[in-house]
């Protein structure tokens, strides 16, 4: 919101005031300032202005997260101040969706991504987790990030962006309060030295606006990173992959690894196991949720390029965005 002058002038007079002094019927008042402005802003002005004298009163820079009180959940200040607190140090050298896929293909390495569900991050990372090592692991990926062999995809949280689109901010208002309020994500101490990919790339890559020529070359595009190679897919028995007969025809050789329609964490090693016994030139396509996070991470220490990005199928594909893929991916 632009201010003009006479706007700005007007607000930062009254802002130097400690307290003011009225009269009201002969009678002589003082007010504090503060708790006037706070009274204030609990009234019915209009909410631009309420975001401007927050920001100039606390001398946060939280103006633009106005625009963050979107359709479903409206942030209130406290989760505001919280989010641009957590932001301080939140790792800011993370590639662009563009970015996310081009690396991908120029140098064949690992996705694993975390932040774009997990069942949501919030549920493994608070108390009601199944499995703390499932837990610590993905706590660990996400500090860490990225090596020479697995790209780490995390959510690309720029809460002040003013061109994010309303899926993105639809997301940061639902995903972040939740995920920011763990003590244990809080003091997380990420590698701010380290690069991260985009978690929503396979995603965000298609725009609603997007042609169908258009979308069926960027299709084409991600193709590349299993084209003329051998795929083993590690999918439960249900998943719609099995019957594909569009985006996987210019494979090499195809082969399959079942895995649980929920729980697949509680066969993490017996999965890990299976994969072993095929041979590094196999690329791994994996849809299993937090559990393919970790697969696609440990598997790459191992000389395996394995892919974590199960709801591509699920949400580009078959063109079902509402469906998150957790059923069909195997769950934790």
């Amino acid at each position: 919101m632009k201010k003009t002058k006479k706007q700005h002038s007007l607000i930062d007079f009254w802002m130097s005031f400690d307290k003011i002094k009225i009269k009201i019927m002969g009678v002589k008042i003082s007010l504090k300032c503060k708790i006037l402005t706070n009274f204030i802003l609990k009234s019915f002005i209009p909410t631009k202005l309420k975001w401007y004298l927050y920001a100039k009163w606390d001398k946060d820079e939280i103006m633009p997260m106005w625009q963050y009180e979107i359709r479903y959940h409206k942030f209130n200040f406290e989760e505001i101040r919280e989010l641009f607190k957590f932001y301080d140090n939140y790792p800011k050298n993370i590639l662009s969706v563009d970015e996310t896929i081009d690396y991908i293909i120029k140098n064949k390495v690992s996705v694993s991504k975390i932040g774009d569900g997990e069942e949501l991050l919030h549920n493994i990372l608070g108390y009601k987790c199944k499995y703390i090592e499932l837990k610590e692991k993905l706590i660990n990926i996400m500090k860490n990030g990225s090596n020479k062999n697995c790209l780490v995809c995390i959510n690309s949280f720029i809460p002040a962006n003013s061109d994010a689109t309303v899926f993105t901010r639809n997301v940061h208002s639902y995903y972040w309060p939740n995920v920011v309020k763990f003590e244990k994500f809080k003091n997380l101490k990420f590698d701010n030295e380290n690069m991260y990919g985009d978690a929503y790339s396979f995603l965000f890559y298609f725009k609603d606006n997007d042609t169908e020529k258009i979308r069926e070359e960027k299709k084409r595009k991600i193709r590349q990173i299993w084209q003329n190679k051998k795929v083993l897919f590690v999918v439960n028995e249900h998943s719609a992959i099995i019957s594909d007969k569009t985006e996987f025809n210019d494979v090499k050789e195809k082969s399959y690894i079942f895995i649980p329609s929920h729980d697949a964490y509680s066969e993490y090693y017996k999965i890990f196991n299976e994969i072993k016994k095929y041979d590094k030139d196999w690329l791994i396509y994996i849809e299993a949720g937090a559990c393919a996070t970790v697969l696609a991470y440990e598997l790459s220490s191992f000389g395996y390029q394995a892919l974590d990005i199960g709801g591509y199928y699920s949400r580009i594909i078959l063109d079902n965005f509402r469906n998150t893929g957790y059923l069909l991916n195997g769950g934790i």
